[in-house]
């Protein structure tokens, strides 16, 4: 009688084990869901830009290597100009459909211009017509990573536990660097594996065939995630109405928090490559060494970050990389500009330094700012404006200023303007929060 009452006590406490057990694997499996899928989306969107000066030559051909290059960073450009309309299109998926369904047809609409990619004609043999179909090829993927990237930080951050959001959050971003991270290192190896002749005639065209490969594995993987979809309530206005009517200053909000992290990142990690190789005059198989060991050192941060940023605060990690970044944005750029390959290095990995908590915390601090009716098309449309328009040129603008200011360092002024505007924009989101709580010192996840 009395090992069956001690059975019986002990019982719950087993069930409740079970249960916690049970939902932490299934926290793990959609965040490795949300995570993969990431991964494989922006290792096709950014492969191009580590091979932008190859396809420049081929797609945009000048007696000027500067002119093709400006114009391969165009078209890139053009796939961001794109992701707000994709940020519209899949967020309003993802606001009436679901968050897989608008996550699963978005790896589709990238992996298969990315293929394209890599069979296209160049200039040679089409004319114009080449750099037309690359650039509309570009318009699909922007569309695509306009409707990707943000849908998936929601849902990793909705569906995380209290005191684990920003850590949720952070495995977005670190998705993303690690996609980024994927093109930096098959960039390193064609170049390291082949002339420098095969790389500029058809070398880089190998990385862009691995799209349909990499597309179907990352339509898999979002196949088995948990359908959420929902009937939208009729009474209420669509999600796209709502969130141009009632919450266009929260987009402004996330827009601001974003500029520092679009400019950041596609200047130090695509950027810099071109940069390193054209104007700092190292070989490119060591800018691509640089970057894809600075990159491994983000892609380990960013988590780490995120786990922090539940215990301090998203918004404070935020203002202090902010202010971090505004003042020695210049200094470090100084000391990428020698052709010692161990100050590039050093350099690039205290900018990691400085990003990676930014890159932890803004996904739940933006998520954060928003309200519940149509979440998903704010965050999508506030995200993209910024990255799109902003993120999208920083590479072309970084080499608009080198050539028209003739200073090498330009591209820091730039980046400290929009480190500024990012710490006013969260500086100024607490006080309001202050002013409305006054028992709050710093908004946690």
């Amino acid at each position: 009688m009395e090992r069956s009452l001690e059975h019986s006590e002990l019982q719950p406490n087993r069930t409740e084990k079970t249960l916690a057990s049970d939902f932490q694997a299934h926290h793990k499996r959609l965040i490795i869901a949300g995570t993969v899928g990431n991964v494989l989306e922006w290792y096709d969107f950014a492969v191009y830009g580590f091979f932008a000066h190859e396809i420049g030559q081929v797609f945009f051909p000048s007696s000027d290597p500067v002119t093709s290059l400006i114009a391969a960073f165009g078209a890139f450009a053009a796939g961001f100009m794109m992701r707000p309309f994709g940020a519209l299109v899949f967020g309003h998926i993802a606001d009436t459909q679901g968050r897989r369904t608008a996550m699963t047809l978005s790896v589709l609409c990238m992996a298969i211009p990315t293929f394209c990619i890599g069979i296209l004609p160049g200039y040679e043999t089409l004319g114009p017509a080449a750099a037309v179909i690359l650039v509309l090829m570009r318009m699909l993927q922007g569309m695509s990573v306009g409707g990707e990237f943000s849908t998936s930080l929601l849902y990793l951050v909705e569906h995380a536990p209290p005191g684990k959001k920003a850590f949720a959050g952070s495995w977005g971003a670190a998705g993303a660097t690690g996609g980024t991270l994927a093109g930096s290192a098959v960039g390193f190896l064609v170049n390291l594996l082949l002339l420098p002749e095969q790389v500029a005639q058809w070398g880089w065209r190998v990385p862009m065939l691995f799209g349909l490969v990499v597309g179907l594995a990352g339509l898999l993987i979002r196949k088995h995630l948990p359908d959420e979809h929902q009937k939208p309530d009729p009474d209420q206005s669509p999600p796209i109405v709502a969130a141009f009517r009632d919450h266009w200053r929260d987009m402004f909000r996330v827009a601001g928090v974003m500029v520092m992290g679009a400019v950041q990142f596609y200047l130090i990690f695509v950027f810099l490559t071109t940069y390193l190789e054209q104007t700092v005059k190292i070989p490119l198989t060591q800018a691509l060494e640089i970057n894809t060991i600075s990159m491994i050192v983000l892609m380990l941060l960013i988590p780490c970050w995120g786990h922090f940023a539940d215990r301090i605060s998203p918004a404070r990690i935020v203002i202090t990389s902010a202010f971090a970044c505004l003042v020695l944005a210049w200094p470090l750029f100084w000391l990428l500009h020698h052709q010692n390959p161990w100050f590039d290095l050093l350099a690039q990995l205290i900018f990691v330094m400085i990003i990676a908590p930014y890159q932890g915390a803004y996904p739940a601090l933006v998520i954060q700012m928003l309200p519940q009716n149509a979440r998903c098309t704010v965050l999508s449309v506030g995200f993209n404006l910024c990255v799109g328009f902003i993120g999208g040129t920083t590479p072309m603008v970084a080499s608009y200023l080198i050539a028209k200011t003739h200073d090498d360092l330009a591209p820091a002024w730039f980046l400290m303007i929009a480190s500024f505007i990012t710490w006013i924009t969260v500086t100024m989101w607490v006080i309001t929060l202050r002013k409305q709580n006054p028992s709050v010192v710093a908004p946690s996840s």
